[in-house]
């Protein structure tokens, strides 16, 4: 019997404790963009975050807070990367889903339904 969660557990865990730190943030809405964007296509997060003409100024910004908070976690190497594509799932995943409900939705791409 352990008394630390699986990897995939602390997965799931921590995924909730950011994305719950990014919505309740005053940044959020750049930290959503970049994690909806994504980083470029051939480099990844492992080194397309510090790719310099990719993001803008307001997403270079919103990377250093997820960087600091994905580290405190104890995502480091491979993990820092999948922690990442984690949170860019579930962003995604919320985006969906209120897009699909129909509700305003502040960080959704493109969101033209009124605010409920």
């Amino acid at each position: 019997m352990s008394f630390y969660p699986s990897l995939q557990e602390k997965l799931k865990l921590d995924t909730t404790y950011i994305i719950n730190k990014i919505m309740n943030h005053p940044d959020r809405h750049n930290m959503i963009q970049l994690l909806t964007k994504g980083p470029p296509k051939e480099l990844g997060y492992m080194w397309g975050l510090q790719e310099p003409n990719y993001w803008t100024q307001a997403e270079k910004k919103a990377i250093e807070f997820l960087h600091v908070w994905v580290l405190r976690k104890d995502w480091e190497s491979s993990g820092y990367a999948i922690m990442f594509r984690s949170l860019e799932y579930e962003i995604k995943k919320l985006n969906a889903n209120a897009q699909a409900d129909g509700a305003y939705c502040e960080y959704c791409e493109d969101s033209d339904t009124d605010k409920v």
